[in-house]
């Protein structure tokens, strides 16, 4: 993969739990890696869930290979955050990642 493809610094999150002051549990992201990606929309679907429409944006975000990133991880782009459902190596041969995503818009 050319260097140049990759024109997007992302931030790959895994979600941790925590302790607050009150001594309950809550959730909080922690950074995993920042890598070099790109970001490529796939389409837009809307539903209706509580007399609400919601809408969500699909995108294949590709980086260099990293073994680790599962669903339970997000990706940061600037105020942008995905929701990781998949990751392939697709040709088997641990260059690239391709990472399907969610974004809710």
């Amino acid at each position: 993969m050319k260097a140049g493809m990759l024109r997007h610094r992302v931030t790959i999150q895994q979600a941790t739990e925590t302790q607050n002051s009150y001594g309950e549990i809550v959730q909080a992201w922690t950074t995993v890696a920042t890598v070099w990606a790109s970001i490529e929309a796939r389409g837009v679907r809307e539903s209706f869930a509580a007399s609400q429409q919601f809408a969500t944006a699909d995108h294949i975000i590709t980086i260099r290979y990293r073994s680790g990133v599962t669903a339970k991880m997000r990706i940061v782009y600037g105020s942008r955050v995905f929701d990781i459902q998949g990751a392939v190596d697709p040709d088997g041969r641990k260059r690239t990642l391709m990472i399907y995503a969610k974004e809710a818009v």
